[in-house]
Formats: C-alpha cells, sequence, structure tokens
C-alpha cells in the first residue's frame, strides 16, 4: 500500500494539494463566523437583560474637527454637561439611573455595572480630556421617555454630538450581526465542503482506475475488502487531516484569539462529515473492482 500510496500522490498530487487547501478555507470560514457568535453569546445575554430593564445607552457621533481629530469639550462645556447630567439624574424627581462601567459588564468582566454617584460623575467629566467617549460607557436604567427626549434636546442645544438609543435597537444590531455572519460562514463552508467531496470522488475514480490491477492482486492474496476500503481511505483523507491539524496550528500559534471547546466541537464534526463523505465515496469506487 506505502507503493501505491507514492504513486497516488506523484500522479494526483496536485488534487491532494488543491483538497488541502479547500478543507483549510472549509475551516477557516466556519471557525472565523461561528467563534465569534458563540463568544458573544453571554454578551448578547446581558444586553437582553437590559432591553427588559428598558435601558438606554449614549452614543457619541465623532464627527471631528477639520484636522481629522476629535475636538475635546471646553472646561465650560464640561460644566454645562455635569449640570444636565445632574438635573436629569440626581434630582428628587428623576427616574432613571446612571451606571457606569457599560463595556466591561457587558463583556463579561463585571458582574454588574457600576452605579454613578453625582460627585463620582462630576470627577469623571471634569478630570478626563474623553469626556464624549466617557459617556460611551455609561448606561440609563428605567428611565422616562421624557428624561430622554428632555435629554437628547439639551445636548442638542450644547452642540454635543451625542445620540440616546435604547438598547433594544443595539441589541438588534448585534444579534443580527452576528446571526447573518454566522450563516455566511456556514454557507460558504458547505459549498467549500461540497467541492472538497466532488474532488475526492475524482480522486477515488482515478486511483481506482490507476491501481486496478494491484487491488486485485490484494484480493487474491486474500487481504479482506474492508481492509483495502481502509487503506485507500486513509489515502484519501491524508490532506484533511492534515489540513485540520495545520489549521488548529495556525489560530493557536499565528493567531491571537485561540480555540475554544466549541469550537474543537464543531470543526470536528465539520470534519468527520468530509470523511464520511470520503469513505462512502470509497467504498462505491472499490465496489466496481470487487464485483469484476
Amino acid at each position: 500500500m506505502k507503493l501505491i500510496a507514492k504513486l497516488l500522490l506523484k500522479k494526483r498530487w496536485y488534487l491532494f494539494l488543491i483538497i488541502a487547501l479547500i478543507a483549510f478555507f472549509m475551516n477557516f470560514f466556519l471557525w472565523n463566523e461561528a467563534t465569534q457568535a458563540i463568544r458573544a453569546y453571554e454578551r448578547l445575554e446581558r444586553m437582553q437583560e437590559e432591553v427588559k430593564r428598558e435601558s438606554y445607552e449614549f452614543l457619541f457621533q465623532s464627527q471631528g474637527a477639520p484636522s481629522g481629530m476629535v475636538t475635546p469639550l471646553t472646561q465650560n462645556q464640561k460644566e454645562q454637561l455635569v449640570e444636565v447630567l445632574s438635573e436629569t439624574f440626581f434630582t428628587p424627581s428623576h427616574v432613571g439611573t446612571l451606571y457606569s462601567e457599560k463595556n466591561r459588564y457587558l463583556n463579561g468582566e463585571l458582574a454588574a455595572p457600576a452605579r454613578l454617584e453625582e460627585e463620582e460623575l462630576r470627577q469623571q467629566v471634569l478630570d478626563q480630556d474623553s469626556t464624549l467617549f466617557l459617556l460611551n460607557d455609561f448606561i440609563i436604567r428605567s428611565p422616562e421617555q421624557a428624561e430622554i427626549r428632555s435629554l437628547a434636546q439639551k445636548f442638542q442645544d450644547m452642540g454635543i454630538d451625542i445620540i440616546i438609543r435604547p438598547f433594544s435597537e443595539v441589541f438588534k444590531l448585534e444579534r443580527d450581526y452576528y446571526y447573518n455572519n454566522f450563516i455566511f460562514g456556514c454557507c460558504v463552508a458547505s459549498l467549500l465542503s461540497v467541492f472538497a467531496s466532488f474532488l475526492i470522488y475524482r480522486l477515488a475514480k482515478a486511483s481506482v482506475q490507476i491501481c486496478k490491477e494491484e487491488i486485485k492482486v490484494f484480493r487474491l492474496v486474500g487481504m479482506p475488502q474492508n481492509r483495502i476500503v481502509k487503506q485507500f481511505l486513509y489515502i484519501f483523507i491524508f490532506p484533511i487531516i492534515v489540513s485540520f491539524v495545520l489549521f488548529l496550528f495556525f489560530i493557536h500559534v499565528v493567531l491571537p484569539f485561540g480555540v475554544i471547546l466549541a469550537d474543537y466541537a464543531y470543526l470536528s464534526l465539520l470534519n468527520f462529515l468530509l470523511i464520511f463523505c470520503a469513505y462512502w465515496m470509497t467504498k462505491g469506487q472499490l465496489r466496481g473492482v470487487f464485483n469484476d
């Protein structure tokens, strides 16, 4: 069988190479989209919790200065901003509550966002140069619509490009982004797996024709059919296995993201299905020789 393997590699090396490349990109496209969706699951769950709380977030629209740099707020604008936020969230009649550390909370670094006190808000706004980006890290929980409309109008009057949007909108945007990317990755991986299966079929058909006499000799000396099928299968799945190992090495060593347990599960399933197709096609091609 070693001589047969060498013969097939010599005569059909390009097919082995193409199958390996297709299998590599099949794994890459599925992993690239699926792992993002899986890793974002906790973030989306926390966003959904904020949707139930009818929360809002600030979004700074960075239009910038003519130089391309974001124009920082003046000290007077910062004082006005503190006054506006204090009037909205720290008076006896307020309903909504202001929280910070939004990004760390959504990314799972904190169990809950930090509730802001008035003095802490004043200190954060006045002491930082990137005040506008600081607001992007705030959450408004359970406000009244009148509070949101009033606050948005005050921002507009101050000439500050900040919009206040509900978490329901943010959640829908992120959920659709990951879902659509996941479907795209599955579709591309499926098309590549079909193409790889077609090439394996062509390789199996050509290999059986090349080695037809050798296969008959194996049968004459008493080698079982299952063993012959397995030996040829090992040859045909060789590029799939090598490609899978190289892909895992690539994402572990070259890329900073690494692999999580769920990645191993669906990638192994995908490659197993491709190997099963190779087995089915190999057995089908060899059956014709066995029956001669």
